[in-house]
C-alpha cells in the first residue's frame, strides 16, 4: 500500500479491495498514525501481541477494535472489560469470544 502513495482522504483504499491480503494489515501496527494503525485490525488472525500493543493505545478507537476483534484472548478481552472508557467495556462484553462464565459475571456485578 505505501509503495502505491494510498491517501486516506481518497476512497477506496487499496486495503478495501477483496483481494487485498489481509495477513499485510498487520505491518501496520506500528505505523505512527493511529488511523493507519487501526487498519492492522482488518487482519482476522492478527497475532495477539500486536493486539495486545493496540489495546495499550492512548486512542479509545483502538481499544474498541481489539474489544471486538476475533482473536483476542481471555486475558486481553477480560482486561478491556474493565477499560476507563465505557464504549469500550460495552465492545468487549458483545464479542462473541466472551465466556459464559464472564457473561454471568458481568450480569451479576450489574443486579440481574
Amino acid at each position: 500500500m505505501r509503495a502505491h502513495g494510498d491517501v486516506f482522504h481518497i476512497r477506496p483504499l487499496l486495503v478495501d479491495h477483496p483481494n487485498f491480503p489481509r495477513h499485510m494489515l498487520r505491518t501496520f501496527v506500528d505505523e505512527p498514525s493511529p488511523n493507519v494503525r487501526y487498519l492492522a485490525l482488518q487482519d482476522p488472525e492478527l497475532p495477539v501481541p500486536d493486539l495486545q500493543q493496540l489495546a495499550a493505545a492512548a486512542e479509545s478507537f483502538l481499544r474498541r477494535g481489539v474489544a471486538r476483534h476475533p482473536n483476542i484472548t481471555d486475558a486481553l478481552l477480560e482486561h478491556l472489560l474493565s477499560d476507563p472508557d465505557p464504549q469500550v467495556g460495552d465492545d468487549a462484553a458483545a464479542n462473541s469470544a466472551l465466556r459464559p462464565t464472564q457473561m454471568y459475571r458481568i450480569l451479576a456485578a450489574a443486579g440481574l
